[in-house]
């Protein structure tokens, strides 16, 4: 598969368009859902809660506020360490509204409207401790700042409270902000408006005007911006929009004629950008709550800001509830890109909330069912979540949600990794992971696969790629627990499935998924549909089959994503060798985990990547001894094809050969020792600088192109959660279409290919001051046309020489210079006379020729797919023993058939 770039959108100024996938899957058991207070519980203060008002809010401390009633009337409430507590004085005349909570340290603050029923009626906008001190703020109050303060209020960390009222003889809507008493007046509206303000940590207040414009206001003053109207095309807006605490980012509820949305206007150094979060019949959501609020946090600053979520009240799927959405924004050369998570459904219609209490030793547990849910003030920094829930008993209470943890970043959440997933969120668990082998302090991997008769690989050849997986160190996978690999976890279910070809290729893939996704056992229960949706949350999907588009082609993966086919019905072995299978299914599955070719990029061949992601590595070659199931565990050289220097090799591992271009003149790429110099261009002219080649290029018909080649670790780079990807959805495979790996005939053309010689070792320079200079001609094929040839040039002349050679190298100080073939079975051709100028002149005119005939390497045992290393000795009486012998640099080559 040729892999695409990571899966990115880009907008452009405000109100100018954005793309966005078609399809998004939702996914689900993402939070921690928990029944935080419910009407007709006891609360801290002994007393039973008879109501909760639906405006409630939540600070990173999980500290909980909310107004409602109790037996002494109504109150202001703070939920702290799991207890409910009052924290405001009450009277049978008082009602308290609109709760916001900020975190202030060490106490946090409550907001909340207090109407006093006197006559005349009296309002106050005060700021309370939420530990229940009740040393009270006074914002403002009636009269004397207003005629009657409204019940929506908010409050940021600095303690500035934001609030409406009536003014003017309640003949205007007035948007207030201020930490003390007299509060600063923003902004007027005519008439009587329902104004519902959130404010930033920065003092930007964000609402809708009476004019249906989603504006942000400064505090204590300054210009309004206009995030949302009919200018960027917004017919309809919603009536609560939502600013992140650090003020970069607006999200609401809108329509620009397209349907129904929601959207996010991210602020940067670029101006003020929008993007499309859900809807307009775009991803399965079909309706929005327009009066709930919004929510969105976000933290840190360009070029990278990860992590902002939005969350809002949707229905998708028929699915009516909470969602969220993630995102990260990245600074590309001056332009905001914008990686988008799938929507995530947190708890809604039908859900099953619990609480668990403790009293006297004794363990009860109290489930409720969702009947409907409303948004005030829902999200807190670090993404815990809060909100006002009605049930279908009909009592009502608050619902807690908890971003479920992942410890050791597998894309396992640890409560899946523990007690199972609950999909439906009817409490019964659909499928338990630990009973598999899942940890949550150690990295998991989970793929089920199925295959095609005599396609399907045995276990044994699965357990490879297992044990390569548990193998990697764990300085590069990081696990809690200490311990060295990722757990593979594979399902091998079905494995005589009929041999059928994948013209698309996805959509016969599709269609097979779609009936043989589970065990037999699994798709035949009562309970398939919320086990099988559990299973698609944690499981990648792979199928061996035949092949695909009519071709060769050995697989196609989704990258990053949950699913891959390999396809080895045309290679030689129909089906493929247990090494191909193998490492195709470990190069197939590495893509999912986001690997490319290059590692991090599409660049194949690259000699500075050593691994099974690269078509150099990805299955065996006769040619390359030291292939085996490995992503790369450390990073090379960089090269600059555009400007190389021979004096700087790969940087690899000393003693293993691999795979560089560009091809030599009698064959295909040449082999190199990875922890030796190069002599880049093949021009037989070492120790150049500045040099120019297509390493990338090993054989003509892959001509890649002059470019950086980039090294890459793989291990640590690895995306295992795939939920994200824009292709998680069955159905889904954007960025994989027509994607595709190597075929069978590029596969036997490469395995066929007689690398070119190389150089490796130095020469000695001789007592006359010049460098033996090594060359060679016709071929290493035992059918070639002609003999392989090796020349000495550069060396004394009149003197005896003898080149020798070897099935193994060496660099070892000898004789004043290096040794570059060893034993154990040291071999010579026979003896020559360098010739050259006679004598008595000494001089570098000397040259050696052997020919290293069929009939010479047959009668000494060499065989194809060896290979064979060379060097040439001579005589150097111009240094005293036992320095007295010529070196040259060594040359290997492979011996092909």
């Amino acid at each position: 598969m040729h892999p695409t770039t990571r899966f990115v959108f880009t907008t452009t100024l405000l109100g100018a368009a954005w793309t966005f996938p078609a399809h998004a899957q939702v996914t689900s058991a993402a939070y921690d859902v928990r029944l935080a207070a419910n009407t007709g519980m006891t609360t801290g203060d002994g007393v039973v809660l008879a109501d909760i008002d639906t405006q409630l809010s939540i600070n990173d401390k999980g500290e909980i506020a909310f107004t409602g009633v109790d037996a002494g009337g109504s109150k202001a409430f703070a939920i702290r360490n799991g207890v409910t507590k009052g924290i405001t004085f009450f009277s049978a005349t008082r009602v308290f509204n609109g709760a916001a909570i900020n975190n202030a340290s060490p106490i946090a603050q409550v907001a909340t409207r207090d109407r006093f029923a006197g006559a005349p009626p009296l309002t106050f906008e005060r700021k309370w401790p939420v530990d229940g001190s009740q040393a009270l703020v006074k914002v403002g109050e009636s009269p004397d700042d207003f005629d009657s303060g409204l019940l929506f209020v908010d409050l940021n960390d600095s303690g500035v409270m934001a609030f409406t009222a009536l003014t003017a003889g309640s003949s205007l809507t007035t948007l207030f902000a201020g930490s003390s008493q007299p509060p600063t007046s923003l902004v007027s509206f005519p008439g009587v408006q329902t104004i519902r303000p959130q404010i930033s940590n920065d003092g930007r207040v964000v609402c809708r005007d009476h004019l249906g414009r989603i504006r942000t206001f400064p505090f204590p003053a300054g210009s309004p911006t206009t995030i949302a109207d009919s200018v960027n095309g917004f017919t309809v807006t919603g009536t609560q929009p939502g600013i992140s605490s650090d003020g970069n980012v607006v999200a609401f509820f809108g329509n620009r004629g397209n349907g129904e949305g929601i959207f996010a206007s991210f602020s940067s150094p670029f101006g003020t950008q929008l993007v499309r979060i859900a809807g307009e019949g775009l991803d399965g959501f079909t309706d929005f709550d327009d009066n709930d609020r919004v929510g969105v946090t976000s933290q840190g600053v360009l070029p990278s800001v990860q992590g902002t979520t939005v969350v809002f009240d949707g229905t998708n799927a028929g699915k009516a509830g909470v969602y969220t959405v993630t995102f990260s924004v990245f600074d590309v050369g001056g332009s905001l890109n914008f990686l988008m998570g799938a929507p995530k459904f947190v708890a809604g219609t039908g859900s099953a909330v619990s609480n668990v209490t403790v009293s006297g030793g004794t363990t009860q547990a109290l489930t409720k069912t969702i009947s409907s849910v409303s948004l005030y003030d829902p999200i807190a920094n670090n993404g815990t979540l809060a909100f006002h829930a009605s049930f279908n008993d009909g009592s009502e209470g608050i619902v807690r949600a908890k971003p479920e943890v992942d410890t050791d970043g597998d894309g396992l959440y640890d409560s899946w990794e523990t007690t199972g997933l609950d999909f439906d969120g009817n409490g019964v668990i659909d499928l338990d992971l630990a009973a598999l082998g899942a940890k949550p302090d150690h990295k998991d991997v989970f793929v089920e696969v199925d295959g095609m008769v005599a396609r399907a690989p045995l276990p044994a050849v699965l357990d490879r790629v297992v044990l390569a997986f548990s193998l990697a160190p764990n300085a590069l996978v990081n696990n809690p627990d200490g311990q060295d690999g990722v757990t593979l976890h594979y399902q091998l279910d079905a494995t005589t499935l009929p041999i059928v070809n994948f013209p698309s290729p996805w959509i016969e893939f599709d269609a097979l998924k779609a009936a043989q996704f589970g065990t037999a056992t699994e798709r035949l229960s009562a309970n398939a549909a919320n086990i099988l949706g559990a299973k698609r949350l944690a499981f990648r999907y792979c199928i061996f089959g035949d092949q695909i588009m009519n071709t060769g082609f050995s697989g196609i993966a989704e990258l990053p994503g949950n699913d891959f086919i390999v396809s080895l019905g045309t290679f030689t072995i129909a089906g493929g060798t247990d090494d191909q299978q193998a490492a195709t299914f470990m190069h197939e599955l590495g893509h999912t985990l986001n690997l490319g070719h290059g590692g991090s990029d599409g660049v194949n061949f690259k000699p500075n990547y050593h691994s099974i992601m690269s078509y150099t590595w990805q299955m065996p070659k006769p040619f390359l001894p030291d292939w085996g199931l490995v992503y790369s565990v450390r990073a090379f050289n960089t090269l600059d094809e555009a400007n190389l220097d021979e004096h700087v090799g790969i940087g690899g591992t000393a003693g293993v050969l691999t795979w560089v271009g560009p091809p030599g003149p009698i064959g295909g790429g040449r082999f190199l020792d990875e922890a030796r110099k190069a002599n880049w261009d093949g021009d037989g002219t070492p120790n150049e600088v500045g040099v120019t080649a297509d390493l990338s290029r090993v054989s003509t018909p892959k001509a890649a192109g002059i470019q950086q080649l980039d090294p890459f670790v793989d291990w640590p780079a690895l995306q295992y959660d795939f939920r994200g990807s824009p292709d998680f959805a069955d159905g889904d495979h954007a960025t994989s279409n027509n994607v595709i790996e190597i075929t069978s005939a590029e596969h036997a053309q490469d395995e066929a290919s007689c690398p070119t010689p190389t150089t490796y070792c130095t020469a000695k320079v001789n007592s006359q001051g010049c460098t033996p200079s090594l060359t060679f001609s016709g071929s290493t094929s035992l059918s070639g046309p002609d003999d392989f040839v090796v020349r000495v040039d550069q060396v004394l002349n009149h003197t005896r020489g003898v080149i020798l050679w070897s099935k193994q190298s060496a660099i070892q100080p000898f004789g004043g210079g290096f040794l570059c073939v060893v034993g154990p079975k040291l071999r010579s051709l026979p003896i020559g006379k360098s010739g050259g100028t006679p004598p008595p002149t000494i001089d570098c005119s000397g040259s050696y020729t052997a020919p290293f005939t069929h009939a010479y390497m047959s009668s000494k045992g060499i065989a194809a797919g060896e290979v064979i290393y060379a060097q040439c000795w001579s005589r150097d009486r111009g240094f005293q023993k036992p320095d007295d012998i010529g070196l040259s640099e060594g040359l290997a080559f492979y011996v092909c058939p």
